[in-house]
């Protein structure tokens, strides 16, 4: 699997890798060294707001799923 953002199907598969902490380190490294001034200086950040954020949006939707699961169950009883 490689992880690289050169079209739109191998973005969507890194950052779906990232997501879940795939070797998010390794590939951030990677854009650092690749970038240089400000954007390298920003590269980590931008990871890390997307883990936390993407981290956030699955809590939600799990914590949701098991809300709506529970009402659903004691509307039966």
């Amino acid at each position: 699997m490689y992880l690289n953002f050169n079209d739109y199907g191998s973005a969507v598969n890194s950052l779906f890798a990232i997501m879940f902490l795939n070797d998010w380190q390794f590939l951030v490294d990677m854009y650092v060294s690749v970038c240089t001034g400000f954007a390298a200086e920003m590269v980590p950040w931008f990871f890390i707001w997307f883990i936390c954020r993407s981290n956030y949006l699955v809590v939600n939707i799990l914590v949701a799923f098991i809300i709506e699961t529970y009402s659903s169950i004691e509307q039966e009883v």
